[in-house]
């Protein structure tokens, strides 16, 4: 008993356990229902791209309904913050959530080809929408200093969800990718729909929120939309935010490579059998959690640019070592997973805060949108591309992302470190 309470006081006092026990309000709603986004999402991920190939699509395909959705996203992330303003944090996040997660769920459930998964992307691009408002419900009310402990407890909760990862690898094995996907779907679905639910009912508008409501009562969208003119040009002569949207950008076509084309490399390229895909989010996972608790608080201490920096060569080395030639594929792809697992728990949460810090909080909604417009807008073209250069070899990509990491780190490197440190740690 005595051994159970002292284990107890320990985790309390770690600066990730306080956060989470003392979260409040919105805040805490945001993220004590992350799971049941986070649960189907993480049984469903690992085989998406496989789910595609399977149902007839190319590698060019495939990079063109990335493409497609980065376009969208683009044109929804414009109008996301005058949408958020005008009709609240909370009603704009369960509409749009609703509209980019339930509806879409339910048509790749039921897709036969090429089209179903264009419309299932522009209609998912709505998410841009409901991602901004509900940043604005989960940071308006959030004590500061804690908002790098609040992300990573949202990445912990995906984490978690993927140790059910086995479960969707062993029903694939045996009722193979297609007929499995289609049900997870369906429980996605459920899942997220529950979750929405949830949040709506129980969420608060947040303080901001009320006063946008009020200054935007009265005002037509369209003329919302005209005055983000003004908001465009004060960010781009803010040379901060240009370096932290410049950080998302290149963020997001990393991601859209290794999510799209890691799962064809290793079963077209590798030769690791379908089954075995879902066991690598798990060996992630476990890097990630054990990182996120053991070293995380150690490198809040350092100054922003050489976590960042060292997340960055990880990056980079592990997606050498993945398209080497002449090793095992099975180690190859086992040695680039434990890298890139390193790797995004020193870099996403630190992303994601330098962004909420950075933004002034009377126009949060307007500055976010514009902002991941900006983003898409830069990454679109590269699911296209990244497709191409599959099609070629499917290294190629990853050779893409290689450049990509690069960049990132040229970027991170002209940081004022003294002024930003304090900000994200």
């Amino acid at each position: 008993m005595g051994y159970t309470t002292a284990m107890f006081k320990r985790l309390k006092s770690h600066p990730l356990f306080d956060t989470l026990i003392n979260l409040r309000g919105n805040p805490r709603l945001c993220v004590y229902t992350e799971p049941l986004w986070g649960v189907p999402y993480y049984l469903l991920s690992p085989f998406i791209a496989l789910y595609m190939s399977k149902l007839g699509l190319s590698d060019l395909d495939i990079g063109a309904v990335a493409a497609v959705t980065m376009a969208f996203q683009t044109v929804f992330s414009f109008v996301s913050g005058p949408l958020t303003d005008k009709f609240g944090r909370r009603k704009t996040t369960f509409l749009c959530d609703v509209i980019s997660w339930s509806i879409p769920t339910l048509l790749w459930a039921f897709a036969q080809g090429f089209w179903w998964f264009v419309a299932g992307g522009v209609l998912f691009a709505v998410n841009m929408v409901s991602s901004n408002s509900w940043q604005c419900l989960l940071v308006e009310e959030a004590d500061q200093s804690k908002l790098v402990h609040m992300f990573t407890w949202l990445t912990v909760s995906g984490l978690v969800s993927v140790f059910l990862a086995p479960l969707s690898g062993a029903l694939v094995e045996k009722y193979t990718v297609v007929p499995v996907m289609r049900v997870l779907y369906l429980i996605a679905f459920l899942l997220m729909t529950f979750k929405f639910f949830i949040l709506y009912f129980y969420s608060a508008e947040t303080p901001q929120g009320k006063i946008r409501l009020a200054e935007t009562r009265g005002v037509s969208l369209v003329l919302l939309c005209a005055e983000c003119k003004g908001v465009v040009l004060a960010m781009l002569k803010d040379k901060k935010t240009v370096r932290v949207i410049a950080i998302f950008v290149l963020f997001n076509i990393q991601a859209v490579v290794s999510g799209n084309f890691f799962p064809l490399y290793v079963t077209g390229s590798l030769g690791i059998p379908d089954r075995y895909i879902a066991y690598f989010p798990i060996i992630r996972s476990v890097v990630m959690l054990a990182f996120i608790f053991g070293a995380q608080h150690l490198l809040s201490r350092l100054r922003f640019r050489a976590p960042m920096l060292i997340g960055l060569a990880l990056y980079a080395a592990a997606t050498v070592f993945l398209i080497t030639p002449g090793l095992d594929g099975l180690v190859r792809a086992v040695v680039y997973t434990l890298f890139e697992s390193f790797a995004y728990a020193i870099v996403a949460p630190r992303k994601d805060s330098l962004l909420a810090m950075h933004i002034d909080p009377h126009d949060r909604a307007r500055i976010l949108g514009l902002a991941f417009v900006l983003m898409f807008a830069a990454s679109a073209p590269f699911g296209w591309i990244a497709g191409a250069l599959a099609s070629i070899d499917r290294a190629l990509p990853f050779c893409l992302n290689i450049a990509v990491f690069c960049a990132f780190g040229a970027v991170v490197a002209f940081i004022d470190d003294t002024k930003d440190a304090k900000d994200v740690k």
